[in-house]
């Protein structure tokens, strides 16, 4: 159980997530399946990224500190710095060490992230643009799991790459208006619109199953005549439509690090696998 807390909390999870739905656009695009530079660029990346906001939070050490959210950091803080230390530098040498056309792409994406957590220059909070939260979250995300193996590899954008994005960024926000809806309280307090504060938990919930809906339903056109992968993302697709509808799971502790954000590690393991059956 506290290995389990230890690759949630510290993050590990989802950067593993993210480098396994990059791997699987690099099936999506018919490359082979390949350990580049750009992969651990993500991984120490995400990770850098999702821990900068709790030691933010440290630092400023303000109400949000008390959440049980930063339990774990408050009992793991010679770990955690060590992990932003190594986290920070294995980014940097990686941005030096990566080609420069997916470095530059990065940190464009990179850059929108970064100010959608952190106000710009304490004025302006990308995520405080009105149901914006979500788009943004499953855009940027998309994009640097689809793009980034598009550009290292020169290929070209067509319809396949803008299926590829488009399935992606209905799959993340499916799995992203919970989080909108787990946050109705704070979210209401701060004065931020969301789909959460604006419909309430049932009818948000609606959209997400929308959302799984829409990207099954591309899937289905976009794989029709490759069997392995349809059959990846229906069950990726309709394993998370189960996930997001009972009601019991969503109680569960590990609900949102651990069950929405294994989807995405789901789908990349799925998607891999039928990688290795059709070769």
């Amino acid at each position: 159980m506290k290995i389990i807390d230890t690759i949630i909390n510290s993050n590990i999870f989802i950067a593993l997530a993210a480098v396994l739905l990059t791997l699987s656009t690099q099936v999506q695009l018919g490359l082979e399946v390949h350990s580049h530079k750009y992969l651990y660029l993500i991984f120490f990346a995400t990770l850098l990224e999702y821990n900068f906001h709790k030691l933010v939070v440290i630092w400023k050490n303000d109400e949000e500190y008390k959440n049980k959210k930063y339990d774990w950091v408050k009992a793991n803080l010679k770990f955690f710095y060590t992990l932003i230390f190594i986290s920070l530098g294995a980014f940097l040498f990686f941005v030096f060490t990566s080609k420069v056309e997916v470095v530059i792409a990065f940190l464009i994406f990179g850059s929108v992230t970064f100010f959608y957590s952190q106000p710009f220059l304490n004025l302006f909070n990308i995520r405080s643009i009105p149901y914006m939260k979500v788009f943004i979250i499953a855009i940027i995300w998309s994009l640097t799991t689809s793009i980034l193996p598009l550009i290292y590899s020169h290929n070209h954008i067509n319809e396949n790459v803008i299926l590829i994005l488009i399935e992606r960024i209905f799959f993340l926000l499916a799995i992203t208006i919970p989080f909108d809806i787990r946050d109705i309280e704070q979210d209401n307090l701060a004065g931020i619109r969301t789909f959460g504060t604006k419909f309430g938990k049932e009818k948000a919930y609606k959209l997400a199953y929308i959302s799984i809906i829409i990207f099954l339903g591309i899937s289905i056109y976009h794989y029709h005549s490759q069997f392995y992968i349809l059959i990846s993302m229906l069950i990726s697709g309709l394993s998370t439509m189960f996930f997001l509808h009972n009601k019991s799971i969503r109680e569960t502790q590990y609900y949102y690090y651990g069950v929405l954000d294994g989807t995405m590690l789901l789908q990349g393991l799925l998607v891999l696998g039928a990688y290795y059956l059709m070769i």
